[in-house]
């Protein structure tokens, strides 16, 4: 039983950590305002991607 409560406090301490990275991003999107770089992928490193199939 303490493994499980172990490994589900882990969960959710990366839950919280995945949760902060993300209000810090919106954060940062509030900053720049219009300056906000488009998301899609760069041609180089899409290339990398393995592709569907």
């Amino acid at each position: 039983m303490a493994w499980k409560v172990f490994a589900y406090d882990g969960l959710v301490d990366q839950a919280r950590r995945e949760i902060a990275w993300a209000e810090r991003g919106l954060a940062l999107v509030d900053e720049l305002g219009e300056d906000v770089p488009p998301l899609e992928p760069l041609p180089d490193v899409a290339a990398d991607l393995p592709g569907p199939g």
